[in-house]
């Protein structure tokens, strides 16, 4: 990489397209103090000829502490090729050319400097909840999965209750579910969902879901009738979370339209489910709440008992635009 200093100014008397033999000027760094000798310590030069209408901009190294070796010409008075010097005294100063400054374009908090087709430019900060992707051509923002919290489950708790009160304006959640193991042994998993952020969850006989079930000895489906909570499991109590290390289960849920008033409120989820028997269990279904109200909080609590005191589990919750 090509290095800059400040205050780095020497001066020459050296002729010709060679290399420059370096003096000391009073009060200002010399190149060797700045970046040191070798090939390696590469930096931005500039020389300009005191008696003569000559100058050479480019990249050098120093091969010994006071010998400038022009190794590159950026522009100058020869274009791109190394200028022939005449007598007088030259100035050389360590700068970089203009086409690579940038004067700052930023205007307001939360800008990202880019380049556009030709020089540094300003992207103005995204409006709420866009993420940052690639057109093709250039960045810009757009609608994308958006993690919007996350977190460990309290252990021993009796429910994880997670308020989305500031989301309810994407089209879906994306809810993943990992590790999430029961104190007792043999429990189901229940969802409940709540219309007023938490304060109470809808627990009486106000949800359809229906469920399909695969385990390791056999299969099964449940749900279908009016329930006080959605189980990924559907009801058959075979397809459960054990409690032994290892156990417990994983699930995606999409839950559509939290916001929405006109409609219930569904969702669509798979899970899978470990206990000692029959060993792994495999679900897929769907779960709609029978109130037409938006949805602004999430509860998930087992059929019976708590979290695991050792390893709860832990979840993520993405927005879909």
């Amino acid at each position: 990489m090509v290095a800059i200093a400040n205050l780095v100014h020497q001066q020459s008397t050296t002729t010709g397209t060679s290399d420059f033999t370096l003096t000391a000027m009073n009060g200002k760094q010399s190149f060797n103090t700045a970046f040191g000798t070798g090939g390696s310590n590469v930096f931005y030069y500039f020389i300009m000829n005191q008696s003569a209408a000559e100058f050479e901009y480019g990249t050098g190294h120093l091969s010994s502490s006071t010998v400038l070796v022009r190794d590159t010409v950026i522009g100058g008075t020869n274009s791109t090729s190394l200028v022939n010097f005449s007598a007088g005294t030259k100035d050389v100063c360590c700068d970089i050319e203009a086409s690579k400054q940038i004067i700052n374009p930023l205007t307001t908090r939360g800008d990202i400097l880019v380049r556009d087709a030709s020089v540094a430019a300003r992207l103005a900060l995204g409006a709420n909840f866009k993420t940052l992707q690639s057109n093709g051509t250039d960045p810009a923002w757009g609608d994308a999965p958006i993690l919007l919290t996350s977190g460990n489950i309290t252990a021993s708790a009796t429910t994880l209750d997670i308020v989305m009160t500031s989301y309810t304006a994407f089209s879906a959640w994306l809810i993943i579910g990992k590790g999430f193991m029961p104190t007792t042994d043999q429990v189901l998993l229940y969802l409940r969902l709540s219309t007023d952020g938490g304060s109470t969850y809808v627990a009486t006989n106000s949800y359809h879901h229906r469920s399909r079930c695969e385990l390791t000895g056999g299969d099964a489906s449940g749900g279908g009738q009016l329930l006080a909570q959605i189980s990924p499991h559907g009801t058959n109590s075979t397809f459960c979370c054990g409690n032994v290390s290892g156990e417990g289960c994983d699930f995606e849920l999409l839950l559509f339209d939290p916001g929405g008033t006109t409609h219930y409120t569904s969702c669509n989820y798979a899970i899978n489910t470990y206990n000692g028997t029959p060993n792994m269990g495999w679900g897929q279904g769907s779960g709609i709440l029978a109130v037409k109200q938006d949805i602004d909080a999430l509860r998930f609590l087992w059929s019976s008992g708590n979290f695991n005191g050792s390893t709860p589990g832990s979840y993520k919750i993405y927005g879909i635009p």
